[in-house]
This record gives structure tokens, C-alpha cells and sequence, in this order.
């Protein structure tokens, strides 16, 4: 619809979503529709009100309606519950309320699930969703005659063997007939990304009838399960085309079959014999219990009980053979035992080997030696353990206590605990006593993925992870040496192939300028963009530019639940990679600095940093994509690079979603803040430290306007000014020296220039108050000296008065006191501040 719709479901609203807009049947649908007021009747008959939201709403060829997703787990718990809001009705669930509100209204109501689609057609439908697009050009007659002769007059082949008897660009072209209908395959039934199975087939009669003829094997498969021994011996009944017949006569090379109607067929044994192997004749002799009994012995064998068995039956074969378990031949006794075993399996399983696996794990006294009232006591306390975080020791001394007063025999504590363990899944024993996140560790794990969501996509881009992770590497000034810190490396990797897409290596910490700038890395290196991009709920992947970028590059954005690890095993596994394969391997890792106190500081990481962010930067754009792409990767079983390649040749090179780095170069750059820029007369526009200039922005009339600016954060040396509806470059003086470098290079000096920046606003911030405490010491300095010298003037005028008073005694030195002898004045007077001009002839005198 070209519009931007949100799913918060994955395995149902968002396959609701993919089919409706790939089928001209649905003409608009439409997500959160407005809140329905519907009724409902209560478990005590009453009828109340309530608001409701459905997930959709559709405009279709034959539904116009409300649309809701339920799973049909949450279904039958519902209906299990005794809730009337949903029920099964006429091979289809119904939302009661909301049926009866659509139907007043002259709409309708329905109720998706996973029982609406095939997940063969959901994925075939993604697979193919690029070849139904605009600039997706059809398929001439000339190449549509040369794929039609690769078949050779062949009914169908494989999606595989077709590509591989193809030239370059063959499988495009396939894919691109396959959507148009020009060539068919089993769209609900076979997947095209499983190239080895799925056939193509030239014609759709062709492909119809192997589909009934596929259907009714099928259904002969799940009738009545018959026994695997056949044989073709005289009174034998076998089974064919549903009807029983017997052999009444053996030939040497033929056999006579009597059917219910009486007549003789005979039949080469070599023919009898195929129709065998093929499952067309099977044996019309069941015997139901005794194949139940024998599958349930041979099931519960251990395969060197059943080892044991076949040693005995060749011993009863051969007399003189040495039982390998004793190590002597059998005696005449245990002969005849086995030989009646055989002679009895033979008869009730037409097997002589069966009733001679040893069953000694089956014997012994299996009664239970917890009386049952002590095990309703320990299933109470298993629901008190479930619960609360307390040690099973308590829960027996509990247990104990309850015991004793029942008179109830206590059991022991080992016995508790293999109660315990049977009763309470170590899951829900953690989940209830320490919370979601501590328990998801022992979460059950998915091992057989629902083949309607395939975690990691069926080709080369179709799911890609992005993340974040700082760096174990301390780095340095590239021009001085002063340590920087640890850099942040983000990552874009593709999830089916493992290829790393794109890096960035930068001191800043993540934000939307960072996914915009991987983004505009992988569109450089590939041209092409991932479909669906997988992340977590960052505040970063919450930001409008970068919701506008994937919605103006058609990218389907997909959310992790938080606190599951699992959902992005795949990038997390790419960091490890990194990390233990490079660097760790560096001098300055600080690796060992997560067990600091076994650090000396003599081998501390951060005094031994040598890396700048240029040579790391470089190093590692060798390592990702020049040496971790031909590395065996153990989930894939060969090389990332393989694993692309490969994808690339099977899945398409699909040339019309190419992405024009120049083209698109100003998409992938943020903006300056929250703000427009002014236009300052005579200068430009100031971005940050830095002025911008362009001849466009010369007239006149833009003088003091405000303007859009967007802004490379790897490369300060130029902007983009959105004016008169066009964006426009602008450069600073400062570009005409990295004038000649390439664009990693200016990239690097940038990111080192803006963290020296705000290295040097962090010193300042550091060092601000020891600046400050140097003030304070030079201003009491000042004070002193502006004292002594009032003091001085004092000084002379209070001699001057002494002078003319009374006349000195001779001997004396005349009354003066010097200036550093006054500052300890105030101690002689009790500690208190006194001015000196208050001071009395006596009191100098007395100093004296």
C-alpha cells in the first residue's frame, strides 16, 4: 500500500500483513482501527460493555471487515477456561462480540490464525516478493525459450538441477517466470529456498495432478499401520488397492492371488516384488497387538540388548559358538530356553530374535515405597519451593515437622530431592523464586523452529542483526599519545550467510547517527540493503531519522524481546568472534582489567596502550572483510564467503534493488540537533566550532533565515543546507586541507578531532577545582600583601604621634613594629580581630 504499517505480532500479524499486500484480492487493510464498543454476556447472564481494539481493518474482493490474530494455543486456553468470547464453530474460530457487532453493521468479523495460511506459502511469498516490483523487468521470449528448453522434454525438474543446466543470471530469470506464472511450482506445498526438493513443472495440469497424485500417497500412508514382513509363501493375505488377497499357489517364478471376488491373478515375483517396495502392496495380515507389543520391547531395548539377542540366536545356530557375555559356550539347559523364546516369537511376531533381548531392567520389586499421604505432603511443599527462594534442607525440616505430627515415617532427603527434581522443573523452581530474568538461562530451548518463521532468513540479506559493544581496547592520541579511551564497534552482519555487512569504529557512544552511518556502509560495499533488520529496543532504534530511513528503503524493522539473549545469538556470537580472534590478540587489550584485583599496575592495559583509532581502524577492516570471511564458521559448516556466494548464485542476484551510493549519500546523513541553523551575514551557517559556506547562499534575501542542516559525522569538512527545496553542499575552510585524502581518512581525523574535543572538556571539568583552589591561595596572597602595606602607612603615622608626645629614653629603639610582626597582633589580644588604629600607646609598649 506504500505505507509504513506496524505488526506487533511476528508469526501472525506480520504474516497477515506480507500475504494481503502480495494478493490483488485485498485492496487496503489498515492497522489499530478505531475502538469498537461491544457486548457481552457475563457468567451470571448479565450483559455489559466493553471497548475493544481488533489488530486490523481489510478492504477486500469478497471481505470487508475487522481482522484479529490469535494463536490457537491461546484459543482452546481460553475456551478451556469457560470463556463464550471465541469459539470453534464449522471448522473455524469466531470472535462471538465482535461477529455479532460486524453482522449489525452489514460487515464481518474474523478470527487469523496459524491455520489460515500454509508456511509454504508465507515464505514462498517473501522469496518472490521482489521479482512482483515495478522495476523487476519481464521476461523476454527468447530467454523464456531457452529456460524451457533446459527441462529436455522432461515433465518437471528440480529448482536445483534447473539453475545448475543454466548460465549466469539463470536462477533471476527462473524466479522472475516462477512469479509470473510463466513456469509452476507447488506454492502451499514445497519451499524455493529448499533447491535440492522443489520441482518446477512447465505446465499447471502438470503440476495439479502431481499434487492430487502426491495427496493420495499420503493418505494411503496414514492408514492402519501394517507389519514390515511380507512374505509370499502359500496362505499368505496381502493388501492391494484396498482389497485382500491370498496366495493359493507358489510358482517358481510367479505367484497366484485369489481376490474377494474369487478370481485368480497371477503375478512375475519380480513384479510382486515392486509393487512392494513402492508401498503399493502391503500385508492384509495385521495382527494389531502382537506388532504393539513387539515395537514396545524392541523400542525400550538398549542397542547392546539387542546385540546380546541377535549373539544369542547365532548361538542356537551354531552349537559350538562362545556366548560372548559369559565366555563359554551355553549349556544344554539355557539352549532350550532359547530355543522356546525363539520358537515363540517366531510365531506371534514372525521374528525369533524379539523375545530373546534380556529384560532385566524389568525386574525387581517396582512398588512405591512412599506411602501416598507422605507424597501429598512433599507435593505440597514442592508448590512452596516452587515459590520461595529456600534450600532443600529447610524443605525437609519442614517436611519433618509436618511429618511427625501426622506420624507420618519421614523420608530422606535424598528421596525429597528426586521428589522434588520429578515434580518441579529447575525453570520454574528459578522463575518463581528469582524472577524471569534469572530463570531464562534454564528456559526450555527451541529446537525445532516453526517452519513458518525462519529465524535466519532463506537468503543472503533477508535478515540481517545490528548491535553495539565497547570495544577491549584501550586507544591513544594518534598526535600526542594521550589515552582516548575505549572505542564503540557496531556491526551490521547478515544472519543467514554470517557475513559481516558493514562496521563502525568511533568513540561516540551509539545513537541514530551511528545506524545511519552502517547503513551508508553497507550500501557502499554492496548496494544493496538488508529486508528485515533485527535489534534491540535501544533508545537509539527508537529515533525518527531512523525509522524514516528504513521506511524510505523498504527495510522491515524487528524488535528482540528484552531480557532474552537467545533472540540475538547471532550478533552477540560475531562480538565474541571479534573480540577473542583480534582484540584480545592486541597489546592494550583490557581483557585481563575484568579481574582488576590480579592486575599489577605495572602491567596495567591502559599504560600500555599503543593503538590509535586510524591503524586500528584499518586492521580491522582487514580482519572483517579480508580474513573472518574465509574462516569456517561452525554453524554454517563452511566459510561466510561461501555461504554468500552460494546464496547469491541459488536465491539471485535481483540487480533492480540496487541502492546508488551517490544518489542516496544525502539519506544516510543526520541532522545538526533539534534545530534550524541560522544564516549568518558574512559568514555561513556554524555548525558546531566550524562555519559553512556555498555560492547559493549568497543572496540576499536568505540573510538571517533559518535552514535544515544535515552533517557528516565522519567527515566535518562539509554540510547539506536545505534551501529553496533542494539540498545544497556547503564547505568550510577547513576542507581545502583534507583536500586529496580518501574518505576513511577524513573519517578517522574527524572522530579523532571530536575526541579530543571532548577529552579536553573532561580534563577541564577534572582539574576545574585544583585550578580554583590555586585562586583562592593567590587571592589570600594578595589580601596579605594589601595588609602590610596598610599596616606600613599605619605605622609611620602612629610613630609620628609617639614622636610628638613624649621623647624617647635614651637606649631605646624607637617604637616601631614591624609589618610581618603585626599580622600576629590579634593572637596577643585573645584571638580576637582588632584594627590597628584601635590599638592604645600602652599596648604597643607592653608588646615591646
Amino acid at each position: 500500500m506504500g505505507q509504513v504499517i506496524q505488526a506487533e505480532s511476528r508469526s501472525l500479524e506480520l504474516t497477515a500483513v506480507t500475504l494481503w499486500e502480495h494478493d490483488d484480492d485485498v485492496y487496503e487493510y489498515y492497522d489499530q482501527p478505531p475502538q469498537l464498543r461491544l457486548n457481552t454476556k457475563t457468567t451470571l447472564g448479565q450483559v455489559t460493555g466493553y471497548g475493544y481494539t481488533p489488530d486490523f481493518f481489510v478492504l477486500a474482493k469478497d471481505f470487508i471487515g475487522w481482522v484479529e490474530c490469535k494463536k490457537t494455543e491461546f484459543l482452546e486456553g481460553e475456551v478451556a477456561n469457560g470463556k463464550t468470547t471465541f469459539i470453534f464453530e464449522k471448522n473455524q474460530w469466531l470472535h462471538v462480540p465482535g461477529s455479532q457487532y460486524a453482522k449489525s453493521l452489514g460487515l464481518q468479523f474474523e478470527v487469523f490464525t496459524e491455520c489460515s495460511f500454509s508456511s509454504a506459502q508465507l515464505n514462498n511469498t517473501v522469496f518472490l516478493e521482489d521479482y512482483w516490483r515495478v522495476g523487476c523487468a519481464a521476461i523476454g521470449l527468447v530467454e523464456q525459450k531457452e529456460i524451457r528448453k533446459l527441462f529436455e522434454g522432461a515433465p518437471f525438474l528440480t529448482l536445483g538441477n534447473l539453475i545448475g543446466r543454466g548460465g549466469d543470471g539463470t536462477a533471476d530469470i527462473i524466479y522472475k517466470m516462477l512469479a509470473d506464472e510463466q513456469l509452476h511450482f507447488l506454492a502451499e506445498e514445497e519451499h524455493l529456498s529448499e533447491h535440492s526438493s522443489t520441482k518446477i513443472f512447465l505446465e499447471i495440469a502438470e503440476a495439479k495432478a502431481y499434487s492430487f497424485r502426491k495427496k493420495i500417497a499420503l493418505t494411503q500412508d496414514a492408514e492402519i499401520y501394517q507389519s514390515p514382513v511380507i512374505t509370499l509363501a502359500v496362505g499368505s493375505r496381502l493388501k492391494w488397492k484396498n482389497k485382500i488377497y491370498e496366495i493359493v499357489e507358489a510358482g517358481d517364478d510367479n505367484r497366484c492371488l485369489k481376490g474377494p471376488d474369487d478370481r485368480a491373478i497371477f503375478l512375475p515375483i519380480d513384479d510382486l516384488e515392486r509393487l512392494i517396495a513402492i508401498g503399493d502392496i502391503k500385508s492384509g495380515e495385521p495382527e494389531e497387538t502382537a506388532r504393539a507389543e513387539a515395537a514396545t520391547i524392541c523400542n525400550g531395548a538398549h542397542p547392546k540388548e539387542i546385540e546380546d539377542a541377535l549373539e544369542r540366536l547365532q548361538c542356537l545356530k551354531e552349537p559350538e559358538r562362545i556366548f560372548s557375555v559369559t565366555g563359554k559356550k551355553p549349556c544344554p539347559r539355557i539352549r532350550r530356553t532359547w530355543e522356546a523364546r525363539a520358537r515363540k516369537s517366531k510365531e506371534l511376531y514372525g521374528c525369533e530374535y524379539i523375545l530373546l533381548i534380556d529384560r532385566a531392567k524389568s525386574r525387581g520389586n517396582r512398588t512405591r515405597r512412599l506411602v501416598p499421604a507422605v507424597l501429598d505432603e512433599i507435593g505440597k511443599m514442592a508448590e512452596v519451593w516452587k515459590t520461595e527462594d529456600i534450600s532443600v534442607n529447610a524443605i525437609h525440616a519442614m517436611l519433618a515437622a509436618v511429618c511427625t505430627e501426622k506420624g507420618l515415617l519421614i523420608p530422606s532427603v535424598k528421596a525429597l530431592r528426586r521428589e522434588l527434581k520429578n515434580r518441579v522443573k529447575a525453570y520454574d523452581q528459578t522463575l518463581g523464586s528469582q524472577g524471569e530474568k534469572a530463570a531464562y538461562i534454564q528456559k526450555e530451548f527451541v529446537w525445532f523452529l516453526d517452519r513458518t518463521s525462519p529465524p535466519h532468513g532463506e537468503r543472503f540479506l533477508e535478515v540481517a542483526h545490528i548491535d553495539h559493544t565497547k570495544m577491549d581496547v584501550h586507544l591513544i592520541d594518534s598526535l600526542h599519545g594521550g589515552n582516548l579511551g575505549r572505542p564503540w564497534l557496531s556491526l551490521l552482519i547478515d544472519a543467514y550467510t554470517r557475513v559481516i555487512l558493514a562496521f563502525v569504529l568511533t568513540y561516540d557512544a551509539p545513537s541514530y547517527r551511528t545506524l545511519m552511518l552502517l547503513m551508508r556502509e553497507c550500501v557502499r560495499r554492496h548496494h544493496r540493503v538488508p529486508r528485515t533488520i533485527v535489534s534491540d529496543a535501544g533508545s537509539e532504534f527508537l529515533s525518527a531519522y531512523w525509522e524514516q530511513l528504513l521506511a524510505r528503503l523498504e527495510i522491515t524493522k524487528r524488535e528482540r524481546p528484552a531480557g532474552q539473549s537467545r533472540n540475538g545469538s547471532v550478533i552477540e556470537a560475531a562480538f565474541g568472534v571479534v573480540d577473542k580472534d583480534f582484540t584480545h590478540q592486541l597489546t592494550g587489550t583490557s581483557k585481563r582489567l575484568k579481574k582488576p584485583r590480579g592486575v599489577s599496575r605495572s602491567h596495567d592495559p591502559r599504560k600500555h596502550a599503543i593503538w590509535n583509532l586510524p591503524v586500528l581502524t584499518e586492521e580491522l577492516d582487514k580482519y572483517i572483510y579480508e580474513v573472518y570471511p574465509t574462516l569456517n564458521h561452525s554453524a554454517l559448516g563452511t566459510t561466510p564467503q561461501q555461504a554468500m556466494e552460494h546464496s547469491k548464485k541459488m536465491g539471485g542476484s535481483r540487480a533492480w534493488k540496487y541502492v546508488s551510493y551517490e544518489e542516496s549519500r544525502v539519506l544516510f546523513l543526520p541532522s545538526y540537533g533539534n534545530s534550524q541553523i541560522t544564516l549568518i551575514p558574512g559568514r555561513g551557517l556554524k555548525v558546531g566550532p566550524f562555519h559553512y559556506f556555498s555560492n547559493e547562499l549568497q543572496a540576499p534575501e536568505l540573510e538571517g533565515k533559518r535552514f535544515l542542516v544535515r552533517y557528516d559525522p565522519f567527515d566535518l569538512s562539509y554540510v547539506y543546507a536545505y534551501v529553496n527545496r533542494r539540498w545544497r553542499r556547503c564547505e568550510t575552510p577547513m576542507a581545502g586541507h583534507l583536500k586529496g585524502r580518501t574518505e576513511k581518512e577524513i573519517a578517522l581525523i574527524t572522530d579523532e578531532y571530536n575526541a579530543k574535543y571532548r577529552q579536553k572538556g573532561k580534563k577541564l571539568k577534572e582539574t576545574l577545582p585544583d585550578y580554583g583552589r590555586y585562586l583562592q591561595q593567590t587571592f589570600e596572597k594578595e589580601n596579605i600583601l594589601k595588609q602590610q602595606k596598610r599596616d606600613a602607612e599605619l605605622n609611620k603615622s602612629i610613630d609620628l604621634e609617639e614622636h610628638n608626645d613624649t621623647e624617647p629614653v635614651a637606649g631605646e629603639p624607637e617604637n616601631q613594629i614591624p609589618s610581618q610582626q603585626v599580622q600576629i597582633i590579634p593572637a596577643l589580644l585573645g584571638g580576637t580581630t582588632v584594627s590597628p588604629k584601635k590599638l592604645s600607646k600602652f599596648q604597643f609598649r607592653e608588646y615591646k
